[in-house]
């Protein structure tokens, strides 16, 4: 099982605070502060430890990244006793996405998951860390049209376009097919049951003021946007497991972080607008 570092000056080192960056990865368009983890693909199963907990095989087919152990009964305790795929050693976290098919079935198998954890333009320091334990989904699996392009949304990588439908997207020969994932970023403060997205809000703009949470759901948190890239170039015919439609989109994510290591990468790379890229994979 991988450890990781305690809290001090070494843990500043290897965490890359500071770590120069010479432009905004083209993963996503930050201007203010991140972190960012990247998780390798792990496994895949019919599981859904949120939304069926317990439930062996009665979910649509998943892809998960980060904590090696996840399944249908997966718990806090069971997460942190086990190995992450994800750089950062110390986010044990479970993330899950629906499978993506190709037109004759055939599973693709994603390459990995880049995860960024941002201030997404809201007052820095008012966010704070996920509690351990802490579930959120986002996206809509039951989506019956293309969602908000802010909140699902397909690209080829190195990026030539983008859009709601990854079917209207063919990336040229030696690009490869991804899928963005933005989650809420404004917390009630509750644990809720069941599908866990009656607890979370997304942020809104105000004019010359920035990013606001609703008034009830104040409490902010780090805004977490996840990519997803996989080894096709796509075209017509792409599904996801979900509904067996491209338009639900959506992903998991079940926190399992060492709650220090989270809390100084939130003070240290969120609170003060640095771009953490982290340890390479």
């Amino acid at each position: 099982m991988k450890r990781y570092l305690g809290c001090g000056f070494a843990v500043l080192l290897v965490l890359g605070f500071g770590t120069p960056a010479s432009a905004v990865d083209p993963d996503a368009d930050f201007a203010d502060g991140y972190f960012k983890v990247t998780c390798s693909y792990s496994h895949t199963a019919h599981d859904d430890p949120i939304v069926s907990f317990g439930n062996f095989g009665a979910a649509h087919r998943h892809d998960f990244f980060g904590n090696t152990s996840t399944r249908a009964d997966s718990t806090l305790t069971s997460l942190r006793a086990a190995d992450t795929t994800c750089n950062r050693t110390a986010d044990l976290s479970a993330y899950w996405v629906p499978a993506l098919h190709a037109p004759d079935g055939t599973p693709q198998i994603p390459i990995n998951a880049v995860i960024y954890y941002a201030n997404g333009k809201r007052s820095p320091f008012a966010i704070e860390p996920f509690p351990a334990g802490f579930k959120m989904i986002a996206g809509d699996a039951h989506a019956t049209a293309p969602q908000s392009i802010n909140r699902v949304h397909w690209q080829c990588t190195p990026q030539q376009s983008s859009g709601q439908d990854p079917a209207a997207l063919t990336c040229a020969p030696g690009s490869s097919l991804r899928v963005g994932i933005h989650f809420p970023d404004c917390w009630d403060g509750h644990f809720d049951g069941g599908d866990e997205t009656a607890h979370m809000a997304y942020s809104t703009h105000i004019s010359g003021v920035g990013k606001v949470c609703p008034t009830s759901f104040s409490r902010s948190v780090p805004k977490i946007s996840m990519f997803v890239t996989y080894r096709t170039s796509g075209g017509p015919g792409y599904y996801l497991s979900a509904g067996k439609s491209t338009n639900t989109g959506h992903a998991d994510f079940f926190n399992a972080w060492d709650d220090a290591t989270q809390l100084l990468l939130i003070q240290s790379c969120l609170h003060t607008g640095q771009q953490c890229h982290g340890p390479t994979p």
